[in-house]
């Protein structure tokens, strides 16, 4: 009879090591692959990878022109090892009935995408949902009916919410505002009206104000239930104070998103809000169960824009440049006293290694932190390389070059999740 292969280092057999393994953070697993050659191989076995916590893989660099459709992949794992995702997304590309994607968000190894008409790349005829490591799809249709082509488009920001360890559905939260007229009449507010460019003006009565507010609502999309639900405030009547947020619904001139950049911590979404200094947590009915302030600066230093959240070895993370080119990391201790402890600070020169080129303007941009480790990926505007820099060590390293300006590319992490999902019943 044959024996079970066993593990040379752990005296236990390959299967029970490998499922003890695969209760450990992914930081965790690739560093045991320092131990010895037997565990790197243990790790590496592309059968026990599947099963073991993944830790980021590369980045996925997408064009922003929605016609061009682009997609590369720049690996940071092993590259002597095949690469076990479909780097292009040729599996997308070659389905019947998909036309034009257009990239908005990344979440857990699943990219989401805005499926359009090639012939009207701005009409919305759902979203796609696809998995590269499974090579699995779905499309998921618009909340609604289309808009009229006449009519403005409202501005939308989507979001891809999803934890493989909680369940193997996802979400999908939009927010989509748009401006309409407020009218004060004394003591009274009152919507009255779409800010449409065709809308001729109405003159106003005399001793009425008249003011533009955005007004926001939330639609949350399950793969559970295949269901969109919309949550939106009351706007038939604007209170007092409306600058001031109610944490049980969504009101007037608040919780815009000011970027796609996001975070997804104990499935909860995080994202910096259009209000100065503020972060927005919403759970996955829509409804915002926190407001949390950014840090300040003690230095009493400008920042040039708001700054970016991120999710790292399971905190939140602020990250921000100054107005000198100081960069700044947080960390949230404290989520509930929403205590932001300052974790590491770094110059220009000190980054950069050389002077700044550009004096008070934005000369390079942060696009990811590393999910499990102390590592920030930056793009230098003046030449389009992409960096990593480890703040334990201070180790800037060259990853590559763009062949665009990050501003003109979706640079989007990638976690691979080789668990097929039901929740994706298309599949190349």
């Amino acid at each position: 009879m044959d024996c079970p292969k066993r593990s040379a280092s752990a005296g236990l057999p390959e299967d029970s090591l490998v499922e003890i393994l695969a209760r450990v953070p992914a930081r965790s697993v690739y560093r045991s692959k320092c131990v010895a050659k037997a565990w790197r191989d243990l790790i590496e076995d592309p059968l026990h990878r599947k099963k073991l916590p993944q830790t980021l893989q590369g980045f996925f660099l997408i064009d922003k022109e929605t016609h061009r459709q682009r997609v590369c992949f720049t690996n940071l794992l092993d590259r002597s090892g095949p690469l076990q995702i479909d780097r292009n997304l040729a599996f997308l590309k070659e389905s019947p009935g998909i036309g034009t994607l257009d990239f908005s968000d990344s979440c857990n190894g699943l990219l989401l995408f805005e499926h359009k008409l090639e012939a009207w790349p701005y009409n919305l005829l759902g979203y796609v949902v696809c998995n590269p490591a499974t090579k699995q799809w779905v499309e998921v249709p618009r909340d609604g009916p289309p808009l009229p082509l006449y009519l403005r488009q409202p501005k939308r920001f989507n979001y891809l919410v999803f934890d493989p360890s909680v369940s193997s559905h996802f979400h999908l939260v939009q927010f989509t505002w748009e401006f309409v007229r407020l009218v004060k009449f004394e003591e009274e507010e009152l919507v009255v009206g779409h800010d449409d460019d065709d809308d001729e003006e109405e003159e106003e009565e005399e001793g009425d104000e008249e003011e533009e507010v955005s007004r926001t609502s939330v639609h949350v999309y399950s793969s559970e239930t295949d269901k969109w639900t919309h949550t939106q405030s009351d706007w038939s009547q604007v209170q007092s104070g409306r600058n001031k947020h109610d944490l049980e619904g969504w009101r007037l001139q608040g919780l815009i998103p000011e970027s796609f950049c996001c975070a997804v911590l104990n499935s909860m979404l995080h994202f910096i809000i259009s209000d100065e200094g503020q972060i927005a947590a919403v759970d996955m009915q829509g409804v915002t169960r926190k407001i949390i302030p950014v840090p300040t600066m003690a230095e009493r230093l400008h920042w040039l824009e708001p700054g970016c959240v991120a999710q790292s070895q399971g905190r939140l993370h602020y990250i921000s440049q100054a107005v000198d080119g100081r960069l700044s990391i947080w960390v949230l201790e404290g989520y509930d006293t929403q205590e932001w402890v300052l974790k590491h600070s770094v110059s220009f020169t000190g980054l950069f290694r050389e002077k700044r080129r550009t004096g008070d303007t934005k000369d390079y941009s942060v696009v990811a932190m590393h999910p499990d480790g102390n590592v920030v990926f930056i793009v230098q505007d003046w030449n389009r390389k992409m960096i990593s820099y480890h703040t334990d060590n201070k180790l800037v390293s060259v990853i590559g070059t763009l062949k665009n300006d990050a501003s003109d590319m979706h640079v989007v992490t990638y976690v691979p999740c080789f668990s097929e999902s039901p929740a994706l019943p298309n599949k190349h």
